[in-house]
């Protein structure tokens, strides 16, 4: 694979950002000048580098309006809002270390965004879901066209898109809302707690049972079709997926919330835990939960001398230590056992296991058992789970193959068709099919078709 750094994170992320270039996220000429600007693991220049990118866009989307021109503006203000976004990716804004950039570029990468979707093809509904203490989840309903729903009066099928631990809802957008629409399907993204808007301005933080909250997100789709039935949503053929922490997050909501009719979880973990852990020495990982001779304190102390020696492990726990609110490495790294699909019983949020519903919702199920079961034993629903050898992050044996193979409600035949483990890049080899999202697409929506039992007319081939 060619590579633009010798840092594999850095070549990763500038893989990502040209992965969007398909969906309007990116321009290639631009994404070179701004790579030819930056060293390798300087966050600086990085910051720098984007930032250029993301002012040039906004600046051509603005002389494009002025003119006009309704397609060169929307495809500049999507440029420039993913490049606002990429210029902060390397920074936090932790209380131990704010950083008034990250929400400033954050907010110039809404205001693009927001100029765009007005000048789609197709409608873009700007929701907030209602979710606890006042907060509301920021997110968008990208509905399509009269012409891709098909015949007149037809439902439509949809698909939830659950964000991960570092992305926004607007980079969501390459990922399956400007291919949803386009096959006839409404798709949602939002940012849930310690993601985008929610993390940046409310400071709320990241919860490991993410069921509770895509189950709002689930209740909040049966109050807008009850509010406008219009929208003429099929609410027997709403799915979830979700990409690398969005996909173990799109796990467990299919399976706490049997409205979910298909789940798609693209390269997931099984146990953030045990990823962290599966690039440390063992010995150190037993003494230091033990407790002796590593305590939290010489964790912590280890962890930032490592650190000045190595970028990306710094960004990694200081970003993970930023989405869960923990004051250091140890506690993030404790936090993290927290989120796995070891049992239902072994994960309880802090502020409590219910939550009141904002009186939107459905009655919560009374049949959720407690104690050692395992979470993936909880599905009903097809799933398709899916794995990258060429990942920098959880490679499928300790996370895709252990939950295929615990797929228990899935015949051999099934569980073979729903596994998709890649090795090269242009074959879905990198974490999060990054570099190769219109397959993903593909198969991702193939597979929807089929098991929600969405017709599609095959199109004649002439030789």
């Amino acid at each position: 694979m060619y590579t633009f750094f010798k840092s594999s994170f850095f070549n990763f992320e500038c893989i990502r950002i040209l992965t969007t270039i398909p969906f309007g996220g990116a321009e290639l000429g631009e994404c070179l000048d701004a790579i030819t600007q930056i060293r390798n693991d300087d966050p600086s220049s990085w910051y720098l580098a984007w930032i250029a990118q993301g002012e040039k866009a906004e600046n051509l989307a603005l002389l494009a309006a002025a003119h006009g021109d309704r397609i060169s503006a929307r495809d500049a203000y999507l440029r420039a809002s993913n490049y606002f976004r990429t210029s902060s990716y390397m920074f936090n804004d932790r209380p131990e270390s704010p950083d008034v950039r990250v929400l400033q570029l954050f907010e110039r990468s809404i205001a693009c965004f927001r100029h765009a979707i007005t000048l789609l093809d197709h409608e873009v509904k700007v929701i907030e879901i209602p979710y606890e203490n006042g907060c509301k989840l920021p997110g968008y309903l990208f509905l399509p066209s009269a012409e891709k729903r098909g015949s007149s009066g037809k439902k439509v099928p949809m698909l939830v898109n659950v964000n991960g631990a570092d992305s926004t809802s607007e980079e969501l957008y390459s990922l399956y809302a400007a291919a949803g629409v386009e096959r006839g399907y409404a798709v949602l993204i939002f940012d849930g707690p310690g993601q985008g808007a929610v993390l940046r301005r409310d400071r709320v933080y990241m919860r490991p049972d993410g069921e509770a909250v895509t189950s709002r997100v689930m209740d909040h789709i049966y109050f807008m079709v009850q509010q406008d039935p219009d929208l003429n949503l099929d609410l027997d053929k709403v799915a979830i997926a979700g990409a690398s922490m969005g996909a173990y997050f799109a796990l467990r909501g299919a399976a706490a919330d049997h409205r979910y009719a298909a789940c798609v979880s693209l390269d997931p973990f099984y146990s953030m835990f045990d990823l962290a852990t599966s690039r440390m020495p063992p010995w150190f990982i037993h003494n230091w939960l033990s407790g002796w001779p590593i305590t939290d304190n010489v964790f912590n102390f280890i962890w930032k001398l490592l650190s000045r020696f190595n970028f990306q492990l710094k960004w990694e726990l200081t970003h993970v230590m930023w989405i869960f609110g923990k004051p250091d490495a140890a506690a993030a790294m404790h936090e993290m056992r927290r989120y796995t699909l070891d049992n239902v019983g072994g994960v309880e949020d802090e502020r409590g296991k219910k939550d009141d519903k904002d009186g939107e919702g459905e009655e919560e199920d009374d049949d959720d058992d407690e104690g050692s079961e395992s979470f993936l034993g909880r599905l009903h629903c097809p799933v398709l789970v899916t794995g990258a050898m060429g990942t920098i992050y959880t490679p499928p044996s300790i996370s895709t193959d252990r939950i295929h193979n615990a797929l228990a409600h899935l015949d051999d035949e099934d569980k073979e068709r729903m596994r998709w483990v890649a090795d090269q890049m242009g074959e879905g080899g990198l974490q999060g099919k990054v570099g190769a999202w219109r397959l993903a697409q593909q198969k991702t929506f193939e597979f929807l078709d089929r098991v929600l039992h969405v017709k599609k007319e095959a199109i004649p081939v002439t030789k």
